[in-house]
């Protein structure tokens, strides 16, 4: 019992070493500003509960709310206008403008499509994933031609949101060499493999994957989608019909009693 109070004094004074300096930096922002970025969080928690169709806007105050009040992990510190704007920059990964690129455009556009032949194949030899990748990147072409003879206003939405996922985040993100790509020549490369920066297009092309696989007759004018079967009529309503054909007489006397 002795040992286990000694272990969680010891365990409680390695805490205080550890946050003692969070806790100095907290203590050095005045109070009034403390409660300035207290109440600004609870009114943007309000707005998030209030207006669901503001979410994306709500979210950008986030960090340096919370960044204010200097928690243990608080990467950046975006406590200030421009360390903020460092933060959504990127600047704390030393990334060169964009326009200066850390790999030629197509490099990073075939490491783009190394990661596409991932999804189908991971462990099979090369060969195979870019088989099975060319035959799913086939189907999924298949798939957008559909759409596009089914619903050209969504396809328009969905082609832009494909663009964007892809060729403009690989612009923007401008990676430098893929950790496997062209492994027996020195290149300056990223320190792991980033194919989960593009998990939403692969995502993306697997919808029009899944149109291009479907039977081609399942596709109406609303877009790609199956048909959606007639619900039948409710019982009482059948029968009721069914009573009226018999006995047009009677369905004449309960219309005017009806309307009397």
């Amino acid at each position: 019992m002795v040992r286990v109070l000694q272990r969680l004094r010891a365990d409680r004074g390695e805490r205080a070493r550890e946050f003692g300096p969070v806790e100095a930096r907290r203590r050095a922002v005045p109070r009034r500003a403390r409660v300035r970025v207290h109440a600004g969080a609870q009114l943007g928690v309000r707005g998030c509960g209030a207006a669901g169709r503001d979410r994306g806007r709500v979210g950008l105050p986030l960090p340096p709310l919370r960044a204010a009040h200097f928690p243990p992990i608080n990467e950046g510190e975006p406590t200030t206008a421009k360390a903020l704007w460092d933060v959504l920059t990127r600047q704390q990964y030393g990334k060169p403008p964009v326009w200066e690129r850390q790999a030629t455009l197509w490099a990073q556009l075939g490491m783009w499509f190394q990661y596409f032949s991932w999804q189908w194949g991971r462990d099979f030899p090369r060969n195979i994933q870019y088989g099975l990748a060319v035959l799913f990147g086939a189907v999924g072409l298949l798939g957008a031609v559909r759409h596009w003879l089914a619903d050209r206003r969504r396809a328009i939405a969905m082609t832009v949101l494909m663009a964007t996922f892809t060729l403009l985040l690989i612009f923007y993100l401008n990676f430098k060499y893929g950790y496997s790509w062209d492994a027996d020549k020195q290149l300056a490369r990223e320190v792991r493999e980033r194919d989960y920066f593009f998990i939403a297009s692969f995502a993306l092309w697997g919808v029009w994957g899944r149109d291009g696989a479907r039977d081609p007759h399942g596709v109406d004018q609303r877009g790609p989608r199956a048909p959606r079967a007639r619900r039948p009529p409710p019982l009482a309503a059948r029968d009721a019909g069914a009573r009226t054909r018999a006995h047009p007489a009677v369905g004449e006397s309960s219309h005017r009693l009806a309307q009397g």
